[in-house]
């Protein structure tokens, strides 16, 4: 599983290169936008950055399995001696440590860029989008080992359900059970807080429940 692992990060190793590169710069974020003027400068490049990395890299597994060769990569990696409980097991870690390094980086910046008021309105946070549209794209789009791709998940659609279609769908359910339950008495903030948290532990219960059914299915084989 070890091999397996550092394969897919030296295939992601420039992104890993720039999370580390972000991660040492955010003290010097930090001091020129809070104690000079110039802050400007920088927070424009880094907010662009940022967006970059929570729209492209909201779906590793993709990146990965491209990376790989695309759909030969399965049938590749399935002629090879290599137990495929290794795989699964090592494309998890890498889809779970990405992502959390990655949400590392886009919280510890979003959290210096969130004004007050945007947050009085209702909104996902960028990292815990980042957290749930990764967890949730091995269910969805990786059924064989993660190294096999369902034939009509596309990376692009994917991003777009997942980044559009599902919060704006999320959003007004829990608007409307506001309304409906709660005569909108649950501000803003609270309906945030269970937006975000809500999907975030949604996600996490489904990438579990997925690795004990691909588990148990590499067992039947």
């Amino acid at each position: 599983m070890k091999s397996l692992l550092m394969r897919n990060f030296k295939l992601r190793q420039w992104t890993l290169y720039i999370y580390l590169g972000l991660l040492v710069f955010f003290p010097i974020y930090i001091i020129i936008t809070v104690n000079t003027d110039f802050g400007f400068i920088i927070f424009i490049p880094i907010g662009i950055i940022l967006m970059i990395i929570s729209i492209f890299d909201a779906g590793h597994m993709f990146r990965v399995h491209k990376r790989l060769g695309g759909q030969q990569a399965y049938i590749y990696f399935a002629s090879l001696p290599v137990s495929k409980k290794d795989m699964l097991r090592a494309n998890y870690l890498t889809c779970l440590l990405l992502t959390l390094f990655g949400a590392l980086v886009i919280g510890l910046y979003d959290s210096q860029t969130i004004d007050n008021e945007l947050m009085n309105r209702l909104h996902i946070s960028t990292a815990y989008s980042f957290l749930i549209v990764n967890f949730l794209s091995i269910p969805i789009a990786f059924p064989k080992y993660t190294e096999y791709k369902r034939k009509g998940v596309s990376y692009v659609g994917y991003l777009i359900f997942m980044l559009i279609v599902i919060p704006v769908m999320y959003s007004f359910f829990f608007t409307v059970l506001n309304h409906a339950l709660f005569n909108n008495q649950l501000s803003k903030n609270e309906v945030a807080y269970f937006l975000n948290n809500g999907l975030l532990v949604i996600a996490i219960i489904i990438f579990i429940i997925n690795y004990f059914i691909q588990l148990k299915y590499i067992k039947r084989l």
